[in-house]
């Protein structure tokens, strides 16, 4: 919003990611091998789900990452895969906050990821982190988010992986607040 920091905070996205990714793993009171798990199969289906994404454009749609998210391998942010499990990982936690019963849990989760993709696509696109070929989100981009989203949060839901922690549900909501009023912003501006 303070045109003259715009520069340096563009260049503290990746530095903001790895910050959030820190404080969640300092909400977790111990880590297993079934929680590193979880943590691979997310990081790893995330990148190669964008990587496919991006080589195809069959997925999500027609995109192409920009330079705002830091290193690239075959043109795919390594952060994504860090931002796949983050995502899970918080909205999970979200939707436990909301609901007790696993199915609940599995289908909303993956609902809260869209609504946040929802108000930070307008965000990544103006800042380089990403564009779409047509320069708008196509519906195929939450429909894909939502089945990616489900696909691995049913895998952390009934493989009774834990997510107890105690800043997950709070980081997700803090990052969605913080899209919604630069998207707010940038409607009445």
């Amino acid at each position: 919003m303070i045109p003259s920091l715009h520069d340096l905070f563009i260049r503290l996205i990746p530095a903001n990611i790895l910050f959030a990714f820190v404080i969640l793993l300092l909400g977790k009171k111990e880590f297993t091998f079934k929680s590193i798990m979880l943590f691979l199969v997310c990081f790893l289906f995330g990148y190669f789900i964008e990587l496919l994404g991006t080589k195809t454009g069959i997925i999500f749609g027609d995109y192409a990452y920009g330079s705002s998210l830091g290193w690239k391998i075959y043109g795919v942010p390594l952060l994504i895969g860090l931002n796949w499990f983050f995502m899970v990982y918080t909205s999970l936690a979200v939707s436990a906050v909301v609901h007790s019963a696993r199915w609940v849990q599995t289908l909303l989760a993956p609902l809260l990821m869209v609504l946040y993709d929802y108000f930070l696509e307008p965000f990544a696109m103006r800042n380089d982190m990403w564009d779409w070929k047509s320069d708008t989100v196509p519906v195929e981009n939450y429909i894909a988010w939502y089945f990616c989203g489900l696909f691995l949060c049913a895998i952390a839901i009934w493989g009774k992986f834990d997510i107890r922690n105690r800043f997950a549900a709070g980081l997700f909501v803090v990052q969605v607040l913080f899209f919604v009023v630069l998207y707010i912003w940038n409607i009445i501006h």
